[in-house]
C-alpha cells in the first residue's frame, strides 16, 4: 500500500509540473497573440490550449487509474465458461465468457473448489458468500449475510461462522445445523477443515477439544482430541492428542491409540506407516507387520583416514549410514541393511572405521559407540 501511495504521489507531481508548464507556455503565447492577433485567433488558440491541457491530464489520469485499478491480465479458470479475472488493486471479478460480461463486482478472493462442488466461497468486505462456478452468478450474497468465515460445500452442507459460532447451511442458505459450536482460528488447518466427509465433520467444543458431528449436529465422536483429520479414501482418520498420533477406522473406532510420533495413512491401500521410540515400520489393517524397518531419509557416513600436504583431512566412505526417523538419527549397516541403533540421536558423526560420535536427544553431552551399538566412552 505504501508503494502504491508513493507511485501515486510521484505521478501527481509529474502531472502538476506538466500542467504548470503548459499554463506558463499558454500565458506566454497568449501575450504574443494579444499583441499581434485578432480576437478570433486569440479565442481559437485559447480553446486549443485548453483542449491540449485537458487531453494530457485525461491521458495521465487514465494511465494512473489503470495502473492502480485496471486489469493485470491474469485469469484463473473456474469452469469451461467462467474465469476469475485479477486487477491491479489485488481485487478480482468473475467473468462469464458466454455472456461476455462480469457477474460480480470486485471481490477480495475466491476459493479453489477442491471438492468439485458447484459452489465456491468468495470474500467481499470481510464477509463470505458463495458463487456458482459454472455460471459465475452469486448464489449466497456476502453482503446480505454476516458470515465472517466459510468453507466449501461438501455432501450438501457448508460450514459458516456467524458471531464467532460455527453453523451449517444448505445451498439455499437455510440453517441446517444451528450455530452451536465455538470457532477458533487455532483450528484453521488443511488437515482439519470444517467440511463433511463420509457423513461426519470435525468441530470443537467450548473447551477447544475436537470431535465429529453427524448431519443432525449430534456428536458421533466425543470431543476429546486436539485434532481430527479429514479421512483418506479408505475411510481412516488420523487423530492427535498431546502431540501423539492415533488412527480411527470408518466406524470411528480406534485402530491405533494416540501414542505414536506419527502415522502415515495411505489412501490407496490398507497399510499404515507407524513411528514410535526411534522405529518406523509398516502394518496392515490386521496389525500384522508388513515391513519391519523403514526410514524417512538416509545419508552415508564418511571418516577421516589421513591428511594432505596442506593439513586438510582426507575422507573415505564407510559402509555405514545415518537414517532419519521423526527428526532423530540412527545408524544403519549398509552391507546387511540392518540398523545397529534406533533413531534416538540428534546427530551422528563417524570418527574412525569402527567408532561413531553421537549426540543423544535427551541430553547435551556426546559419547562414542562402536559398530555393535555399544558405548565405548561416555
Amino acid at each position: 500500500m505504501k508503494q502504491i501511495t508513493k507511485i501515486f504521489q510521484i505521478l501527481l507531481g509529474v502531472v502538476a509540473l506538466i500542467f504548470t508548464f503548459l499554463i506558463a507556455v499558454g500565458r506566454w503565447a497568449w501575450r504574443k497573440i494579444g499583441k499581434c492577433g485578432t480576437k478570433k485567433v486569440r479565442k481559437a488558440v485559447g480553446v486549443t490550449i485548453i483542449l491540449i491541457v485537458t487531453g494530457i491530464v485525461g491521458v495521465i489520469g487514465y494511465v494512473v487509474y489503470d495502473d492502480m485499478f485496471g486489469r493485470d491480465y491474469y485469469d484463473r479458470e473456474l469452469s469451461e465458461n467462467v474465469v476469475l479475472r485479477s486487477f491491479a488493486d489485488n481485487k478480482w471479478k468473475v467473468y462469464n465468457k458466454l455472456t461476455q460480461s462480469y457477474t460480480t463486482d470486485r471481490i477480495d478472493w475466491l476459493s479453489e473448489d477442491e471438492h468439485e462442488d458447484s459452489l465456491a466461497v468468495y470474500a467481499q468486505n470481510n464477509r463470505r458468500g458463495f458463487i456458482n462456478v459454472y455460471t459465475g452468478e452469486i448464489v449466497i450474497n456476502a453482503n446480505d449475510n454476516n458470515y465472517s468465515r466459510a468453507w466449501v460445500f461438501n455432501e450438501g452442507l457448508a460450514a459458516v461462522v456467524k458471531d464467532e459460532k460455527i453453523g451449517f447451511i444448505d445451498a439455499r442458505n437455510r440453517v441446517v445445523i444451528p450455530f452451536n459450536y465455538d470457532y477458533t482460528i487455532d483450528h484453521d488447518m488443511p488437515d482439519m477443515a470444517y467440511v463433511f466427509h463420509a457423513g461426519y465433520c470435525a468441530v470443537p467444543n467450548a473447551d477447544g477439544m475436537i470431535g465429529l458431528i453427524d448431519k443432525s449436529g449430534n456428536w458421533a465422536l466425543e470431543p476429546i482430541y486436539d485434532e481430527v483429520w479429514i479421512p483418506k479414501d479408505n475411510g481412516y482418520r488420523v487423530v492427535i492428542l498431546d502431540g501423539k498420533y492415533g488412527l480411527l477406522n470408518s466406524d470411528l473406532k480406534l485402530v491405533y491409540e494416540p501414542v505414536y510420533e506419527f502415522i502415515s495413512n495411505y489412501a490407496e491401500s490398507d497399510r499404515f506407516v507407524l513411528m514410535k521410540d526411534g522405529r518406523m515400520w509398516q502394518e496392515d489393517t490386521n496389525g500384522n507387520v508388513v515391513v519391519p524397518f523403514m526410514y524417512e531419509s538416509i545419508e552415508n557416513l564418511n571418516y577421516a583416514y589421513d591428511v594432505d600436504e596442506e593439513g586438510d583431512a582426507l575422507y573415505i566412505m564407510s559402509h555405514y549410514s545415518m537414517y532419519l526417523i521423526a527428526q532423530r538419527y540412527g545408524i544403519l549397516d549398509r552391507n546387511t541393511g540392518e540398523p545397529i541403533t534406533l533413531a534416538i540421536y540428534d546427530y551422528v558423526k563417524m570418527i574412525s572405521p569402527n567408532v561413531f560420535q553421537v549426540t543423544p536427544s535427551d541430553s547435551y553431552g556426546k559419547y562414542l559407540i562402536d559398530t555393535e551399538g555399544n558405548i565405548v566412552e561416555p
